[in-house]
């Protein structure tokens, strides 16, 4: 009697369905276990160094990983907003999915606030003062007095600091040092040495090239117009006296006349 129900058709369709139903549950186990596999693989770390947080940000997720910025700086010598340091290191293998903390060079320079009694002591304790608040260190100009490498004066783009001072971080900082012995590298040392090479500021805008010549501690003189029409708005620089010249220098101070078009 019970041969009977294996031959009937109630059995086959529903030994059909039985094997759809684990070739289906197969299939989706099979896609399942390649996700959760390749998901697990390790992969290293794209190097973000250099790199803007925006292509950073791409490159992170095109390599199934997150991002969290953990922090900003200001670094002169990269472009703003770019990757300065990572964790993971580039070439770390690490697996999918894993956080990438970042940190990033800032959009605009930090002010610093250089406190006017910290400028004054040892050569090295000012050193030591101007290094930690992230200043850079100028030129050491001596003057042959009673006491030893003593700093007289703190000086920023040829003026002496006489006052507490809000300063872009990494500003130079010149230091003006009394010495009983002058050594023979600063016999001859003056503020009026001080010199800078001539800056190229064709093409410029008026703005930016008055931020530039600050930075070096030059001077804008006169604007000359191309024409009497010309708006000084949108105007760039098509000439500059002292003219530009590579590795040409000149006394730090100086007054460059500007002519726009």
């Amino acid at each position: 009697m019970w041969l009977k129900f294996f031959i009937t058709r109630y059995f086959w369709i529903n030994l059909l369905l039985a094997l759809i139903v684990l070739v289906v549950i197969g299939f989706i186990a099979n896609i399942t276990l390649s996700y959760v596999t390749r998901h697990g693989e390790e992969m290293k770390v794209p190097d973000l160094k250099g790199v803007t947080l925006k292509k950073a940000i791409e490159i992170i997720e095109q390599n199934e990983l997150k991002y969290q910025i953990r922090d900003s700086v200001f670094m002169d010598n990269m472009p703003r907003m770019s990757i300065v340091e990572q964790s993971p290191l580039a070439d770390e293998k690490v697996k999918r999915g894993r956080i990438i903390y970042l940190t990033v060079n800032a959009l605009e320079v930090p002010q610093v606030m250089l406190k006017i009694e910290q400028l004054k002591g040892s050569s090295r304790e000012v050193k030591m003062y101007l290094e930690g608040m992230g200043m850079l260190l100028g030129r050491r100009i001596e003057r042959k007095g009673t006491y030893d490498d003593v700093v007289l004066e703190a000086i920023y783009r040829g003026r002496k600091i006489s006052e507490d001072i809000e300063l872009p971080k990494g500003s130079k900082i010149d230091l003006v040092v009394e010495v009983t012995k002058l050594s023979q590298t600063n016999e001859s040392s003056s503020l009026s040495d001080m010199s800078v090479n001539i800056p190229d500021l064709s093409d410029l805008t008026l703005s930016e090239a008055r931020d530039k010549l600050n930075e070096l501690g030059l001077k804008m003189g006169s604007i000359i117009k191309k024409t009497s029409s010309t708006d000084t708005t949108d105007a760039t620089i098509w000439k500059q006296k002292p003219s530009y010249k590579k590795n040409k220098e000149i006394s730090l101070g100086t007054e460059i006349d500007i002519y726009i078009k």
